[in-house]
């Protein structure tokens, strides 16, 4: 199944634009986005949704949301690559901006995603928090993982944002 035009795009551009003036307003920012962002974004993903979701629950996240979605636009990536090697670009920037040179977050970051992609069943932050009590600060290390994560209410279950990331996690 390729994804590179047509009528997926334009199911794409709603999402996009959704997700990205959700930003603006979570983050303040005036202008945006700009037609030309929201366009440059659904071009990007390819008829992806799972990609915008992604990238758009990544910016949520960073400082400068502005500057770092110019910076993934700007990237010269080949128009020929397959979803599941888009999306392993993709996850690959968001895991290489962790902490990995900290300890606690490398012990944390094993033990709760260890436990997310080990589960059978989603589980809530009050049940990842009973099975792993030697974490300190659950709470502020899932946040570092809300870009992975499928957005969830608290006591809601949580689980990763695709089949691709839990495969691209347990396969390497």
């Amino acid at each position: 199944f390729v994804h590179h035009g047509g009528p997926e795009l334009e199911d794409i551009r709603p999402v996009a634009e959704t997700n990205l003036n959700a930003i603006a307003k979570a983050k303040n920012l005036k202008d945006f986005p700009t037609e030309e962002v929201v366009e440059m974004v659904v071009e990007k993903s390819q008829g992806l949704m799972i990609w915008v979701v992604t990238i758009c629950q990544y910016l949520l996240e960073v400082p400068d949301p502005q500057s770092d979605l110019q910076d993934l636009l700007e990237r010269e990536l080949p128009d020929d690559q397959g979803m599941e090697e888009k999306m392993d670009n993709l996850y690959a920037m968001i895991l290489l901006g962790f902490p990995w040179k900290n300890k606690r977050f490398v012990q944390g970051y094993e033990q709760v995603m260890g436990t997310i992609l080990a589960s059978k069943i989603p589980l809530s932050e009050h049940a990842l928090d009973a099975l792993n009590q030697v974490i300190p600060k659950l709470s502020i290390l899932l946040q570092t993982f809300k870009p992975l994560l499928l957005p969830s209410d608290e006591g809601d279950p949580i689980q990763i944002v695709h089949q691709s990331l839990h495969d691209l996690l347990e396969d390497r």
